[in-house]
C-alpha cells in the first residue's frame, strides 16, 4: 500500500528507529546520503548570501551561520532538515538586522519528507553566479505530466479513496484501449493507398473498358470520357454513366497531378514533424522509466509531504516520493511504460503511412491534426476525468531524479543529437520504403489514365463481338459557350463583373439577347396559343417562367436526351428551322461545319437552309437534315437532295416520311410511272448522289472491306459468277485489287461512263447495266446490301428502279401508277 508520510510521523520514526527492513534500509540510507550532499550545497549558498549582504549585518550573519554549520556537523540524520531551515532563517535575520524596512520578505523554509528544504532569498542588488556545464549535466529531473500515463504510478495510494483509485485504473485501461483501437482503425480502414498495385490494375481496366466507350462519351461535344477526365473538365460529373465512378477517377487524376505541385515537400515536412512528435513522447517515456528505476525501492511505497515554514508557521507545499515498492515499479513498467512504447511504435509506422497516403495537401494537414489528437488522448482523459486530489498531487509533487550516464556528463548534447539523427534515419527509411514508391505509383496512375491517344471512342458489335472504334473530338472546355449561353439566356441571369470575377466575353449581356432555345410545350398550351393567335410564335418569345408546366413536354425532352436519332426524329416538325430564328439556325449550322459562315448573316431560317442544299447528302449531315428537312427533301419520294440518307435514321423527321407517303399516293411530286430510269441517269443528279451515298455508307464500316473481299472470293471460287475460265483466273489472281476497285471511286466512275464493270475491263457476268446492275443478286451478294429493301436505315432505290425492284402499288417508296402485281421471283442461286 501507498502512504503519505511527514517528517514528524510517529509511524515513520518508529520504522527508522527499527532500522527499516531489508533493502528498504539501504535505499533510505542512500536517500539520506543524497540529502547530506544537498545540505552541503545549501551551506555553501548560506555562505554566499552572507557575502552578498549589503550593510552591517555581515559579522552577525557570519556568527549565526557558523553556529548553524556547527550544529549541522554534530546533528543526526533526523536533525538535518531542521538545521538547514534554521541556517536559512538565521541568514535572513542577519541580513535584515540593520534594515529598518518593516515590509522585508520573511525567510521561507520547508520540510520535505523528513528533510528540510530551504529557499534562500536574494537581496536587492545581488548577482547570480554563472553555472558551469558540469553543473547542468548533473541536473536532470523528470517533471510529472498531467497525463494518464504518469497517473498510473499513484494507483492505490492511501491519500486517495477506493473510488479514486478505481477511476485511475479505468482511465489507464481506457487510455490504452482507445489508443490501440485508433491504431487498428487507421491500419484497417484509413490506409487506402489510392495508387496501390490493385488500384493501378483497376485503372488500366477502367481505361480499357469504360474511358473510351462511346456510351460514356459526351453526346454534345463528341469528346471521349478520358479526354474530359484528363482535362479535369468540370462538366464531366454530369455526363452519362456512373457519377461516383467518374468522380473517383477524376480525383485520382487530380491527386496524381498534385503530387508534382509541392506535395512531396509538404509530405516530407509533415512526416518529419510527426516523427519529431513521436520522438518527444518516446524520450519523455525513457526519462520517466529511468527516474522510476532510480527511486529507492523497498517492500512498500512512501510519499513524504513537503512542509513550508513562513514566519514560523508551517504550511503544506508539496510532496516527494521517498521510496517505491518493487511491485509498483514493475506494474508501472508493464502497464504504462511498455504500452506507451507500443503505441508510439504503432503510431510511428501507421501514422506515417496515413500522412503519405493523404495524396493532397489539404488532406495532409487535416490528417496531421488528427494524429496529434490521437497522441493527446492520455492528456484529454486526465484533464476531463482525473480526480481533483490526483491533479493536485501531480502538480505539486517533487520532480524525480533521472540518472545521468557518465558519457552523457562528458557530452551533454549527445542525447539531442542522437534523437535528431534517429528522426532523420526514420525519415530516410520511410522515404525509401513508402514516400518514393508512392510518388512513383502516382506517376504511373496518370500515365495509365492520360497517356497515349485520348481522342477516340469504341463499342463492341453485339452480334460478333468485334471491337469498332473511331476518333473523337479533343477536349476544348473553354472554347464553346454556345450551350452555356443558351441555357443562361433562358435562366435570365444578369451577369456582372464583381469581386474579382470577370464575365467571359461570350456571356456578356446574355440576359438581354434574343432567345436561342427551341421551347417545347404540351398539347394543351399549343392548342390554346393556336386558337388565340393562329401561330406558335408567341410561345417562343415568352420566358419559361411564364409558361405552365406540362408533363407531356417533360416526357418528350426526356426521350430526346436518351433516344436514338430515329426516335428523336419523331418529335421534330417537317419544317425548316422550326422553332428557331435565322441567327439561331446559322449558329447551329456553323457548329455543324466548324467554321463561321458570314454569307448567311441576316438570312431567315428558310434562306439559311436553301443555301445548304448541296450538303444534305453527306452521311455526317444528320443534324443538318434535322434542321432543314424540307430543303433536304425528307418529304420527297422522288429525287430528294438527301438521296441515300433521306430517312429518319439519318435525321429526317418522322412527319416528313408521313408527308412523303401522302404525296407519293397523290402523285403531286415527281414522276408517277413504274418504269426504270435510263442507265445514263446514274451519271448526274440525285441518282449520282445516291450511289455516292451507297459507297460512303460502305466506307463508314471498315469491316465491310474484308466482307466484300470474302464474298467475291466465294462467288469466284465456287463459279457462281458466269465468267469464262481466263476471266475467272484473272479475278483470282487480282482478288485484292478487285476489292480495292469495288470500294473506290473507280467503281462509281465505271457507272458514270456506262461501262458497268466489277473490275477494270471485267463487265457484269450477265452484262447487266443501269437499274438491273445495282439491283442484281450479284451486287447484293458482293456488297451485302440490297438497295431495293426498305426500312434498312437508308432510302431504297425503288423510286428510280421500280421495275428492277418489282414494285407494286402498295409497296413503300414505289410509284402508285403503272406498277402491276409482283411477278414471280427468279430461283435463288
Amino acid at each position: 500500500s501507498l502512504f503519505a508520510w511527514s517528517a514528524s510521523s510517529p509511524r515513520f520514526q518508529g520504522w527508522r528507529s527499527n532500522g527499516g527492513s531489508g533493502g528498504g534500509t539501504m535505499k533510505l540510507k542512500a536517500r539520506l546520503a543524497r540529502l547530506e550532499v544537498r545540505l552541503e550545497a545549501h551551506e555553501q549558498e548560506v555562505a554566499r548570501l552572507r557575502a552578498l549582504v549589503v550593510g552591517g549585518g555581515g559579522a552577525g550573519a557570519g556568527t549565526q551561520s557558523g553556529r548553524a554549520q556547527g550544529k549541522a556537523a554534530e546533528a543526526s540524520d533526523d536533525e538535518l532538515g531542521v538545521l538547514l531551515a534554521t541556517a536559512a532563517a538565521e541568514v535572513s535575520d542577519a541580513s535584515g538586522s540593520d534594515d529598518s524596512d518593516a515590509d522585508s520578505e520573511p525567510a521561507l523554509g520547508g520540510a520535505c519528507c523528513g528533510v528540510t528544504r530551504a529557499r534562500p532569498l536574494l537581496p536587492d542588488g545581488a548577482t547570480f553566479v554563472r553555472t558551469t556545464d558540469a553543473d547542468l549535466a548533473e541536473e536532470d529531473d523528470y517533471e510529472f505530466e498531467e497525463s494518464v500515463w504518469d497517473a498510473f504510478l499513484f494507483i492505490g495510494a492511501n491519500c486517495f479513496g477506493t473510488s479514486d483509485s478505481v477511476l485511475i485504473v479505468v482511465l489507464a485501461g481506457l487510455n490504452i484501449f482507445v489508443q490501440l483501437v485508433f491504431c487498428k482503425i487507421i491500419r484497417e480502414y484509413m490506409l487506402d493507398d489510392p495508387f496501390s498495385p490493385d488500384s493501378l490494375l483497376n485503372l488500366l481496366q477502367f481505361r480499357g473498358r469504360v474511358a473510351h466507350h462511346i456510351r460514356f462519351a459526351d453526346a454534345v461535344t463528341y469528346e471521349s470520357m478520358v479526354s474530359q477526365i484528363c482535362a479535369e473538365d468540370s462538366i464531366l460529373p454530369w455526363a452519362d454513366g456512373s457519377l461516383e465512378q467518374q468522380k473517383g477517377i477524376v480525383e485520382v487524376v487530380g491527386q496524381s497531378r498534385s503530387l508534382t505541385d509541392g506535395y512531396p515537400v509538404m509530405c516530407v515536412l509533415a512526416v518529419f514533424l510527426w516523427l519529431t512528435t513521436v520522438m518527444q513522447d518516446v524520450r519523455a517515456n525513457c526519462r520517466f522509466l529511468g527516474a522510476l528505476l532510480h527511486l529507492p525501492r523497498g517492500s512498500q511505497t512512501l510519499i513524504g509531504q513537503c512542509v513550508s515554514t513562513i514566519d514560523g508557521s508551517s504550511a503544506s507545499e508539496g510532496a516527494s516520493i521517498l521510496m517505491i515498492s518493487h511491485v509498483r515499479v514493475w506494474c508501472t513498467v508493464l502497464f504504462a511504460v511498455v504500452p506507451r512504447f507500443m503505441v508510439a511504435a504503432c503510431l510511428t509506422f501507421l501514422g506515417t503511412k496515413y500522412l503519405v497516403f493523404s495524396a493532397s495537401m489539404s488532406d495532409l494537414l487535416l490528417n496531421a491534426m488528427a494524429l496529434e489528437f490521437v497522441t493527446a488522448i492520455d492528456e484529454l482523459l486526465f484533464a476531463a476525468f482525473a480526480p481533483m486530489r490526483l491533479k493536485a498531487l501531480i502538480r505539486n509533487i517533487e520532480a524525480l531524479e533521472v540518472p545521468i550516464a557518465p558519457w552523457c556528463k562528458r557530452a551533454p548534447s549527445l542525447v539531442p543529437w542522437v534523437c535528431l539523427l534517429s528522426v532523420l534515419l526514420l525519415l530516410n527509411y520511410f522515404w525509401d520504403g513508402v514516400i518514393h514508391d508512392f510518388m512513383g505509383r502516382a506517376e504511373l496512375a496518370e500515365d495509365f489514365m492520360c497517356g497515349g491517344e485520348q481522342n477516340f471512342v469504341y463499342t463492341k458489335n453485339p452480334i460478333n463481338g468485334v471491337i469498332m472504334a473511331t476518333s473523337s473530338e479533343p477536349n476544348h472546355p473553354d472554347d464553346d459557350f454556345d450551350t452555356v449561353a443558351s441555357i443562361l439566356n433562358l435562366a435570365q441571369l444578369d451577369l456582372k463583373d464583381a469581386y474579382g470575377f470577370k464575365v467571359p466575353e461570350a456571356l456578356v449581356g446574355i440576359a438581354d439577347r434574343p432567345q436561342t432555345a427551341m421551347i417545347q410545350v404540351g398539347p394543351k398550351l399549343a392548342a390554346e396559343e393556336w386558337e388565340r393567335a393562329g401561330t406558335y410564335a408567341g410561345i417562343f418569345n415568352r420566358s419559361l417562367g411564364s409558361l405552365p408546366a406540362e408533363n407531356a413536354a417533360f416526357v418528350r425532352l426526356s426521350m430526346l436526351s436518351t433516344g436514338k436519332p430515329s426516335e428523336a426524329a419523331e418529335f421534330l416538325p417537317c419544317n425548316d428551322g422550326a422553332g428557331t430564328t435565322g441567327h439561331v439556325l446559322k449558329a447551329q449550322v456553323e457548329k455543324i461545319f466548324g467554321y463561321t459562315m458570314e454569307n448567311m448573316t441576316g438570312m431567315n431560317s428558310k434562306e439559311v437552309c436553301q443555301s445548304l442544299v448541296d450538303n444534305c447528302d453527306g452521311m455526317n449531315m444528320t443534324s443538318l437534315r434535322a434542321l432543314c428537312p424540307v430543303s433536304c427533301g425528307c418529304h420527297l419520294w422522288w429525287d430528294p437532295p438527301a438521296a441515300f440518307y433521306a430517312v429518319t435514321e439519318h435525321g429526317c423527321p418522322t412527319d416528313c416520311r408521313t408527308l412523303m407517303t401522302v404525296t407519293r399516293k397523290s402523285g403531286v411530286f415527281g414522276r408517277d410511272n413504274c418504269t426504270d430510269v435510263a442507265p445514263s441517269a446514274f451519271g448526274d443528279g440525285a441518282l449520282h448522289k445516291y450511289m455516292h451515298g451507297v459507297l460512303e455508307y460502305v466506307y463508314a464500316y471498315p469491316e465491310r472491306a474484308p466482307t466484300v473481299q470474302k464474298s467475291f472470293r466465294v462467288l469466284i471460287y465456287n463459279n457462281y459468277l458466269a465468267y469464262s475460265i481466263p476471266v475467272t483466273n484473272l479475278l483470282k489472281r487480282e482478288m485484292r485489287n478487285v476489292t480495292n476497285f469495288l470500294l473506290s471511286r473507280k467503281f462509281i466512275d465505271s457507272m458514270v461512263s456506262e461501262r458497268w464493270e466489277l473490275y477494270a475491263g471485267v463487265p457484269h457476268p450477265r452484262n447487266l447495266t443501269g437499274c438491273d446492275f445495282v439491283t442484281s443478286w450479284e451486287f447484293a451478294a458482293i456488297f451485302q446490301l440490297d438497295l431495293c429493301e426498305t426500312g434498312a436505315g437508308y432510302r431504297s432505290i425503288r423510286t428510280y428502279c421500280p421495275e428492277a425492284c418489282r414494285c407494286t402499288p402498295d409497296a413503300p417508296e414505289c410509284p402508285v401508277a403503272g406498277c402491276g402485281a409482283l411477278p414471280t421471283p427468279a430461283p435463288a442461286v
